[in-house]
């Protein structure tokens, strides 16, 4: 695995959090950006984002999620609510406060007059043992965080205690970050999750917290690092008896649709425990157990019977279809059995699957013309017969290249010339 570039310094924070910490700085208060927000501005951007921020494109952060912003201050919370009288306390005894911005919530952390470095310990996993001082322009990591950064490792800031035991949420923070830093676990940082599993089995946090952190591990371009770390550590055959270590490993293969990556990393456990344990929400659950049960596509919609393939159709979305059919090619890719007889086959079924899309297309199009069958056989002066659905046959094909003629009095002079010249063909008996 490749380990994410890094830069030198950080980019510059956005507008919005660069002003407030010039104004807190004037006042004699310091700022350290630390956390997610730093970890991103010490990453390379991509390419087109490059360009479009040096272009000053107002397209560069849409659709982009912004990376949470967190400052440590070295200051006591009454103070810096007395600074910034719209600051919102987002944890108890003011331990955080939040102001809102258009990138995202700024979170301001007090940290009274303790010395950083053991503050910066005390966040027990490595890339959260690191801050920046921009008023400075220096670093505080007495953890050595950048270099382990640099070289696609991540340990733990302490061993004794151990940062599992003194807060069971970080193995999901963990193996987010190991996910979305594209890291690897060091020995120590493993033997202590390891160690830890047993004392707070009663106090690990569950259901949704639970369920958002694995979302993101799961939504990252190589969700392995993360996955593998929470199976080697036991909390996976603990919490989802039947998920596989391969069921990780192989995730980044496949499309970063949700449902998709669910379903395929809980293939082989109990799927109601599962969701029972996570707090699935019920549409998300019902959309992995409809995967789950179609997969592999090529035994659901096999032999030339099109039964199968109308229920594929009628069960599941377009995007699920895909899902599906890159789960299948990526598992068929993957296995050195496969032959070029089962990827022609499955190339088959798409075939014969975006046949069956536009004929269900066409169908609705004919079900929403100007004209319905009653309408065609007044036109026609005709009783019922297959004469009338070759007639909205044919005004569905004249839609689908003239859109402009849906309307009742363009289709009934269509109608008309169509039926002068269908008696030589036989389509009106």
């Amino acid at each position: 695995m490749q380990s994410l570039p890094t830069l030198e310094t950080p980019r510059p924070v956005p507008d919005a959090a660069r002003r407030l910490c010039q104004d807190l700085e004037a006042r004699g208060i310091a700022l350290w950006s630390h956390g997610e927000g730093l970890l991103a501005d010490l990453r390379p951007l991509e390419p087109e984002t490059e360009r479009e921020a040096e272009t000053g494109s107002a397209t560069a952060l849409r659709g982009r999620p912004s990376p949470a912003r967190a400052f440590l201050c070295q200051t006591d919370a009454d103070s810096l609510l007395s600074q910034l009288p719209t600051a919102i306390v987002t944890a108890s005894g003011g331990r955080r406060l939040t102001l809102p911005d258009p990138t995202g919530p700024i979170d301001l952390i007090p940290i009274g007059e303790r010395p950083l470095e053991e503050v910066l310990v005390d966040f027990g996993l490595g890339p959260l043992g690191l801050a920046w001082r921009e008023q400075e322009s220096r670093f505080c990591d007495p953890v050595q965080a950048r270099a382990d950064l640099a070289r696609g490792r991540m340990g733990p800031t302490r061993v004794d205690p151990s940062p599992f035991a003194l807060a069971p949420r970080r193995f999901w923070i963990g193996a987010r970050l190991l996910s979305e830093q594209r890291l690897e676990p060091e020995a120590a940082l493993l033997e202590a999750a390891r160690a830890a599993i047993q004392p707070t089995a009663e106090s690990l946090p569950l259901g949704a917290p639970a369920r958002r952190e694995l979302a993101r591990v799961l939504a990252a371009e190589e969700p392995a690092p993360g996955l593998d770390f929470l199976y080697d550590a036991g909390l996976t055959p603990r919490l989802l008896p039947g998920v596989t270590r391969e069921a990780g490993s192989r995730l980044g293969g496949l499309p970063r649709l949700p449902v998709l990556r669910w379903a395929a990393w809980l293939r082989g456990c109990a799927l109601q425990r599962a969701f029972v344990e996570l707090r699935m929400p019920h549409a998300l659950g019902r959309a992995i157990t409809r995967l789950q049960r179609a997969h592999p596509i090529d035994q659901t919609v096999s032999g030339s019977r099109e039964i199968g393939l109308r229920k594929l159709l009628q069960r599941h979305p377009p995007e699920e279809i895909d899902a599906l059919m890159a789960w299948r090619r990526w598992e068929l890719e993957s296995d050195p059995a496969t032959t070029a007889a089962d990827l022609e086959r499955l190339d088959s079924i798409r075939g014969r699957i975006e046949a069956a899309r536009e004929d269900r297309a066409r169908d609705l199009r004919r079900r929403t013309l100007a004209l319905d069958g009653q309408a065609v056989m007044e036109l026609l002066d005709a009783g019922p017969g297959p004469h009338v659905g070759r007639a909205l046959a044919h005004l569905a094909r004249h839609v689908e290249t003239h859109p402009d003629a849906n309307e009742r009095g363009a289709l009934a002079q269509e109608l008309r010339r169509w039926a002068r010249s269908a008696p030589s063909t036989g389509e009106i008996g």
